[in-house]
C-alpha cells in the first residue's frame, strides 16, 4: 500500500519539477522583461518631488552657547529704540515743515494769497490730517515752546498748542513777521535739544519703572540650522547628467529651530535658564521672566550667526545632498551647488560661455516678463530682474550671435525677432499674438531704469528684420481663400500652397517668401506693427 501511494504521486511531482525548472528558465531569459525593477528612478523622471519633500526639515549646522540678558538691558534696548523712531520720524517733519513754509513764503511775496488766508494755504499744503498727527503735533508744540524760549518737558510736548497760537506761528512765519524764528529753525542743531530732553526723560522714567525690579538670567541651548524642503518643487532643481552637477535654486540656510529647554541636561541637574539676580518686584511677574527669557532667546539666534551658522549649513549641505541625490539618482552626483533664486542661476549658466544664443535671448525675455520667480519675494522682483542684466551686461567679452549676425547688446526686441523668425515662419495668426504680447509688456515697464536695461525702443525696424529673416509665410485672411484671384493678384503668377483642415478645407495659404519677397509686405497686418512699434518705418 505504501508502495501503490509512492508510484500514484510520481506524475504530480514530475509535474512540479518541470513547473519549477520552466520558471527557472523564464526568469533567467525574462523575454518580456517581466522581472526587470519597474521604478523609475530620478534621472527617468523631471524630479522625484514626493521623495526630496519626505526629508522634510534637513539639519546640516547646530550652535551650542550661553548668553546672559536682563530686563534692565531689555528696557534699554526699548528706550534706544523709541529715540531712533522718534529722531527718524521728527527729522523727516521738521524738513516737510521748512519747504512748505519756503514755498509759501514764495507764494505770498507774488501775491498769490492774502495774509489773513496763510494758514488756510498752509493747511492746504501739508494736508488736514498731516496736521493732526502725533509726531507734528509735538514738533509743533516744540518750536512754538523753543521760540518762546520756555523750559519744555516730554510731558508738555504731548499737549499740543492751542490752535490759536498754532495759527498766528504759521502766519508770522510764512509772512516774514519773524523771520529770526524761521532762521533759527531751520539751523543744523535745532531738532537736538529737543531730541536730548526726550531721550534723558525717557531714561529717568525707565530707571524709576526698573528699580527694585531687575532681573537677570543665564540661558543654555542649542540653535539648528538647514533647509525647508516642505514647499520643493521641480522650480528648485535642476541636474545636468553630462557633468553631474546639481543646482538647488531659490532654497537657502534657514533657522530651523532655537531651543533653551527648562532642563539642558536633566540627568546632571543641569539648568536651560537659571536665575543669577532676582529683585523682589519681579519674582513673581510671569510677564518680565517671559521678556526676559526670550531676550536670551535672541541673543542665543544672533551668536549663533555670528558664528556664521547659516554659511556651515550650506557647506555642510552639499556634502548632505550629493549622497542623497546620487542614492536617488541611482548615480554619482560629482558636486551641489546652490543659487538664490531662478535669475542667478540662468545669469551663471549664461555666462558660462563668450556667447549669448538665440535661445538664451528667449529665456532671459521669459524671465523678465514672469510675474514670480523662484528664490525672489515680490517686493524684490524688478531690483532682482535689474540685478540679472546687469550681471550679463556688465561682461564686455560677452556677444550675441544669432546665425551668421552679431550684436554687440542683449535688447527685448532682438529676442521678440528672433523667437518669431527662428522657424523662418511667420505665421499671421500666432506671430501677430506674440508680437502684440511683447509689445503689450515692455511698452507698459512703469520702472525706467528696468525699461532702460530692456531696450524695447533700441535695435532695427522689427518689420523689416522680421521681413528678411522669414522664409515663409502662413496667411489666414478668409477673403483671399474664398477668392483665390485677389491673392493671386498680390503674388502674381508665383506658386503657393493651401492649408488645409481635417475635412479638407481651404483655412489658409502658404507663400515661399524666397521666391516672392514682397508678399510679406501685401499680405501682412501691418496696423499690428504700428501699434508695437510707433517709432519703426516700414
Amino acid at each position: 500500500m505504501f508502495f501503490t501511494k509512492i508510484l500514484n504521486a510520481i506524475p504530480f511531482i514530475f509535474q512540479a519539477i518541470v513547473v519549477v525548472v520552466a520558471v527557472v528558465v523564464f526568469a533567467y531569459f525574462d523575454p518580456f522583461n517581466l522581472f526587470v525593477a519597474t521604478k523609475l528612478k530620478l534621472k527617468d523622471t523631471p524630479v522625484d518631488v514626493q521623495s526630496i519633500k519626505d526629508i522634510g526639515q534637513l539639519i546640516t549646522a547646530e550652535y551650542y552657547g550661553e548668553v546672559v540678558s536682563s530686563y534692565a538691558h531689555e528696557l534699554n534696548e526699548l528706550d534706544t529704540t523709541a529715540i531712533k523712531e522718534l529722531s527718524t520720524e521728527m527729522t523727516e517733519v521738521n524738513n516737510d515743515f521748512i519747504n512748505a513754509i519756503k514755498l509759501l513764503r514764495q507764494a505770498y511775496d507774488n501775491k498769490e494769497f492774502k495774509r489773513k488766508n496763510a494758514f488756510e494755504e498752509f493747511e492746504k499744503f501739508m494736508g488736514a490730517e498731516y496736521l493732526t498727527s502725533t509726531h507734528y503735533g509735538m514738533y509743533i508744540t516744540y518750536i512754538y515752546v523753543k521760540l518762546q524760549d520756555k523750559n519744555y518737558t516730554s510731558r508738555r510736548l504731548e499737549k499740543n498748542i492751542k490752535d490759536r497760537q498754532h495759527r498766528n506761528l504759521i502766519k508770522d512765519l510764512i509772512t516774514d513777521k519773524n523771520e529770526e524764528a524761521f532762521n533759527s529753525i531751520r539751523e543744523k542743531g535745532f531738532m537736538k535739544t529737543l531730541f536730548d530732553k526726550y531721550q534723558s526723560d525717557l531714561k529717568d522714567e525707565t530707571a524709576k519703572r526698573s528699580r527694585n525690579s531687575n532681573l537677570v538670567m543665564l540661558g543654555r541651548g542649542w540653535v539648528k540650522a538647514g533647509f525647508d524642503f516642505g514647499s520643493f518643487s521641480n522650480d528648485n532643481f535642476r541636474y545636468n547628467s553630462s557633468s553631474g552637477r546639481l543646482y538647488i535654486v531659490g532654497l537657502q540656510p534657514q533657522i530651523i529651530s532655537a531651543t533653551i529647554n527648562p532642563w539642558f541636561i536633566p540627568e546632571q541637574g543641569v539648568e536651560g535658564f537659571e536665575f543669577l539676580i532676582v529683585e523682589r518686584k519681579v519674582k513673581r511677574d510671569y510677564k518680565v521672566v517671559q521678556i526676559v527669557k526670550q531676550r536670551c532667546l535672541d541673543e542665543l539666534i544672533r551668536k549663533a550667526n555670528d558664528r556664521e551658522i547659516l554659511t556651515k549649513a550650506m557647506d555642510n549641505a552639499r556634502s548632505s545632498l550629493q549622497t542623497f541625490f546620487s542614492l536617488l539618482l541611482d548615480e554619482p552626483v560629482q558636486s551641489v551647488e546652490f543659487y538664490d533664486n531662478e535669475l542667478d542661476y540662468t545669469a551663471a549658466h549664461i555666462l558660462e560661455d563668450s556667447v549669448i544664443n538665440g535661445e538664451e535671448l528667449i529665456l532671459m525675455n521669459h524671465l523678465i516678463q514672469k510675474q514670480q520667480i523662484s528664490g525672489v519675494e515680490s517686493k524684490d522682483l524688478i531690483k532682482a530682474k535689474l540685478k540679472f542684466l546687469s550681471l550679463i551686461e556688465k561682461d564686455t567679452v560677452k556677444k550675441i550671435e544669432i546665425g551668421n549676425e552679431t550684436y554687440a547688446a542683449w535688447s527685448a526686441r532682438l529676442a521678440m525677432q528672433y523667437e518669431i523668425t527662428k522657424d523662418g515662419i511667420y505665421d499671421q495668426k500666432s506671430d501677430s499674438v506674440r508680437l502684440v504680447k511683447y509689445a503689450q509688456f515692455y511698452n507698459h515697464i512703469t520702472d525706467t531704469t528696468l525699461r532702460s536695461h530692456c531696450r524695447w525702443s533700441e535695435g532695427d525696424s522689427a518689420y523689416s528684420y522680421i521681413k528678411d529673416h522669414s522664409k515663409l509665410f502662413y496667411g489666414y485672411n478668409p477673403a483671399f481663400i474664398n477668392d483665390s484671384t485677389r491673392l493671386e493678384t498680390l503674388i502674381g503668377s508665383k506658386e503657393y500652397e493651401w492649408i488645409n483642415d481635417v475635412g479638407g478645407k481651404k483655412v489658409g495659404y502658404v507663400i515661399d517668401l524666397e521666391e516672392n519677397p514682397k508678399a510679406f509686405t501685401h499680405l501682412v497686418d501691418s496696423s499690428v506693427f504700428k501699434n508695437a512699434f510707433k517709432n519703426d518705418s516700414q
